[in-house]
């Protein structure tokens, strides 16, 4: 959750659950603040193609009764750090 209130949920990979963790490697704890640009989770997504899986990204914000706006502002393939939205609460 922000410090503005939006509770975001960052989901790498579809149906990777299967997998068990095995391709990730977390590097913050459940409830840590964290700031823009902090390493979050790394992928191995070779391993997650390998294993014939989707390797996309899904961004939700799980409060839409806060959210006034959303501007998509990317998609598609993104370097690191690229702002893919603006949100309005």
């Amino acid at each position: 959750m922000t410090e503005a209130g939006l509770e975001v949920l960052v989901h790498i990979g579809l149906d990777t659950v299967s997998l068990e963790g095995k391709p990730f490697t977390v590097h913050v704890a459940e409830g840590q603040k964290v700031a823009a640009g902090d390493l979050l989770v790394t992928a191995d997504l070779d391993a997650i193609r390998a294993a014939d899986r989707e390797t996309s990204t899904v961004v939700v914000f799980t409060n839409a009764e806060a959210i006034k706006s959303v501007k998509l502002e990317q998609t598609g393939s993104l370097a690191a750090k690229t702002a893919v939205a603006k949100v309005e609460l």
